[in-house]
């Protein structure tokens, strides 16, 4: 496979506001000048609004890997992510020729894109809560809005249901599970791939980045104060079973924080992680802390300031579960 070189991309501010207002989910909470989703209130807790659009297709300079996509792609930071993981793989399911697909919560919907490419005959959705998508799309895809934890109304029934990082916005995954169940075509496969916090480390160099040790653990407790289990994704494998799935696989890594990990390809995976988390530092902790934890926003924003120097500062052998 051929080595691409991106160049950095813009995303229009104008015309990525305009499709977030023009959404069924309008926002209407505001919050540091961030918008946040209409739906049932910390369903999902980060923003949709532009500047997050702009974390989430961030420039395509960072790095350069083999990767196929649409001509009219987002190139989306998080999926060059999970790109590097999974060596350009946008599954590992053991799927052949399906007729239809689902991405569960699509972001910009980079992967939905992908994976139409992929499978030229295989119809491909995407759903989420906001619509931030890309205004040219090829024929077999599409994009519906929709809270992935509501009822389905689909007419039909999907070959692979998919999901990526979708943890914040899961009050049980049992009910999710069941979702997929109903929605399954027979010897359908579902996917999914997630983080789960607070960040680890094998040693003792934790202590060296205390604010960021404080954050991590702030933030798991937060989060479980609104009814989302971060771990809880550790209990799928089981509950799949219990629903009645066959052939269930778990695999597990570890994506490093920052350069120190052993290997050319684990150094690149850190060095993205630690750009992709402190740029997503404000939009995962303000209105968690503030409206949920009652933290002043002047403390939050001086905290997340020492929260970043320890993470850039790369003394912590810190990762994130996966």
């Amino acid at each position: 496979m051929p080595n691409f070189q991106f160049d950095p991309i813009e995303i229009d501010e104008a015309q990525a506001r305009t499709a977030i207002a023009g959404s069924e989910t309008a926002v209407v909470t505001e919050l540091q000048q961030r918008s946040y989703h209409k739906f049932e209130d910390s369903t999902y807790p980060l923003p949709n609004d532009s500047t997050e659009v702009k974390r989430l297709g961030k420039s395509r300079s960072l790095v350069e890997f083999a990767i196929l996509v649409s001509t009219y792609a987002l190139e989306e930071y998080q999926h060059r992510l999970w790109q590097l993981c999974l060596k350009a793989h946008s599954h590992l399911a053991r799927i052949t020729a399906p007729k239809h697909a689902l991405d569960i919560g699509c972001g910009p919907g980079m992967w939905v894109l992908d994976f139409a490419h992929q499978y030229p005959d295989c119809q491909v959705t995407g759903m989420d809560l906001s619509n931030v998508w890309p205004s040219e799309i090829p024929a077999n895809a599409d994009f519906r809005t929709g809270d992935f934890m509501a009822e389905w109304k689909y007419p039909q029934r999907f070959d692979f249901i998919h999901s990526r990082a979708v943890g914040t916005g899961i009050k049980s995954w049992p009910q999710l599970l069941e979702r997929c169940f109903e929605n399954l075509k027979p010897a359908g496969w579902v996917e999914f791939h997630e983080f789960y916090f607070p960040a680890r480390v094998d040693d003792d160099s934790m202590k060296e980045c205390p604010a960021f040790e404080k954050w991590t653990q702030t933030w798991t407790n937060g989060m479980n104060k609104i009814g989302r289990n971060i771990k809880g994704v550790l209990d799928v494998p089981n509950a799949l079973r219990d629903r009645g799935f066959v052939n269930v696989h778990h695999e597990s890594t570890k994506w490093p924080i920052g350069p120190w990990a052993i290997g050319d390809r684990q150094k690149q995976l850190g060095e993205m992680m630690e750009g992709n988390l402190c740029n997503a530092l404000d939009a995962a902790t303000t209105r968690l802390f503030v409206q949920v934890l009652g933290w002043r926003e002047n403390d939050v924003q001086h905290h997340l300031r020492e929260v970043e120097a320890d993470i850039r500062s790369r003394k912590a052998h810190a990762y994130i579960p996966m």
